[in-house]
């Protein structure tokens, strides 16, 4: 069904008639008390401009910036991360987790993750290459800034870029049994996206409502690598229904990449690491 809006932008106070109406007289204020009206006092008067002047001078004012995931926070514009380029052997050169001798056979354990050894060399290879970081936007002003988002876009088009969620988790050695949990299934819905497009990734963030001289983070992650080491440029714009123009902002991540080469047996030492 079609919804009408009707918007009133806000005027000048306060209102006066310019020409004789009726029983109302020109160049004269008249309020509402009661039942009744009646010719505005000069007090009256006074506080409905100051009033006026004092909502005028309410505005928002956003700042935004990146910070990296983990621990040590580093804020933008620019920032620098060392990623390792991973080359592992082949899956069927990593052996079987878990894996029982049974005349001369060997079985994964059934209560074992028989692939755990395999899921880690991967989930390495795309942690290790990429670096993570979220969108941060503050409100100086003196207004309540609402439905704030951030539109993006990443270059160049040859790197690569991963929301947060999508993200490989790291394994489970226990169980290979994928059973969603309750807190999975009722997850919120998503807050980032990002797509490839010819030029490059273009993406979105919403932040919703800031409140004036308050500061947020973005609750999904971004991930950005290479294959060589480069800068890669955000360039962002800040949108909010109150803003009058967006607020622009640019931001480099300048990635330093080494090559690295794992054996089987140093993919295994670091996976045990995490098996209690």
């Amino acid at each position: 069904m079609p919804v009408g809006v009707i918007h009133i932008p806000l005027q000048d106070r306060p209102f006066f008639l310019k020409a004789p109406y009726g029983n109302l007289k020109q160049d004269t204020v008249y309020v509402r008390r009661g039942s009744s009206t009646a010719i505005a006092l000069p007090d009256e008067i006074a506080r409905m401009g100051a009033e006026w002047t004092h909502d005028l001078q309410r505005v928002s004012k956003l700042e935004a910036n990146i910070v990296t995931v983990g621990a040590d926070e580093v804020f933008g514009p620019t920032i620098h991360a060392d990623i390792d380029i991973l080359t592992i052997p082949d899956e069927s050169e990593i052996p079987t987790y878990g894996a029982m001798n049974l005349g001369g056979y060997e079985m994964p354990g059934f209560d074992k993750n028989a692939s755990y050894y395999r899921e880690y060399a991967a989930y390495l290879k795309n942690r290790r290459g990429m670096t993570g970081f979220r969108f941060h936007v503050r409100n100086t002003g003196t207004a309540v800034a609402e439905d704030v988002r951030i539109i993006f876009e990443v270059e160049p088009a040859n790197c690569y870029v991963c929301v947060g969620r999508r993200m490989p988790k790291r394994p489970d050695p226990d169980t290979n049994l994928a059973i969603p949990s309750l807190k999975s299934l009722s997850a919120p819905s998503p807050t980032l996206h990002c797509e490839r497009t010819h030029k490059g990734w273009r993406g979105s963030a919403l932040m919703g409502r800031l409140q004036a001289k308050a500061e947020q983070e973005s609750t999904e992650s971004l991930w950005v690598g290479a294959a060589n080491s480069g800068t890669i440029t955000v360039r962002a714009k800040v949108f909010a229904d109150d803003l009058p123009s967006p607020v622009e902002a640019e931001y480099s991540i300048v990635l330093t990449c080494k090559q690295v080469a794992l054996t089987v047996d140093e993919i295994i030492k670091l996976a045990r690491a995490h098996v209690t």
